[in-house]
């Protein structure tokens, strides 16, 4: 699945799961600033450039997750 320059910003998307299959989902350039992504499935994906400023990533698996250059300014993590 290709998701690729998405504004997903201030979204609740607790529980999503945008894992797909053996490569995952490209969601390269997103912009996830301030979302809520607790319990959030991103096994395989590429997040490549991706931001997650403010973000709440509690429980978020990021397994085998491209995360070159994300911005994880001020984050929620657990």
């Amino acid at each position: 699945s290709n998701v690729s320059n998405a504004d997903m910003s201030e979204s609740d998307l607790t529980g999503v799961n945008f894992s797909s299959g053996r490569h995952g989902t490209n969601l390269s350039l997103v912009n996830f600033t301030n979302s809520d992504l607790t319990n959030t499935t991103f096994i395989n994906s590429n997040l490549t450039n991706s931001s997650f400023r403010g973000a709440k990533l509690i429980n978020a698996d990021l397994t085998n997750t491209n995360l070159t250059s994300v911005n994880f300014t001020s984050n929620t993590f657990r």
